[in-house]
């Protein structure tokens, strides 16, 4: 779903990672503006994935937004604490999805 939302923006190129490790690669081959995190990845959490962004220094300057459908406050917390810069749960509401992307584009971090 985000992933055709995203689409609908002539101005943005999007690169999809089926895991953790995907990301990892593609973000090394092609540095991102922006990292959309799935908090359940199939081989690592997206805790697990920021923190491997964070510890590298090419990386660790591009904003990470999670992605969950756990909408616990505990979650969203968590997530924050961890250093995620905004937490979007599913499913996602289009509007306030593209607003964030674009504040996440936008603002310097």
């Amino acid at each position: 779903v985000a992933l055709a939302m995203l689409q609908t923006r002539g101005d943005l190129r999007v690169l999809v990672a089926r895991s953790g490790r995907d990301a990892l690669e593609i973000a090394h081959r092609d540095p991102p503006d922006l990292m959309l995190l799935d908090m359940h990845l199939g081989d690592m959490t997206g805790v697990q994935l920021l923190q491997q962004f964070a510890a590298d220094p090419v990386l660790a300057p591009v904003p990470c937004v999670a992605v969950s459908a756990d909408a616990m406050p505990l979650a969203i917390a968590d997530a924050e604490r961890a250093g995620f810069k905004a937490y979007l749960t599913k499913p996602l509401n289009v509007r306030s999805f593209l607003d964030c992307v674009d504040r996440m584009l936008t603002t310097p971090h």
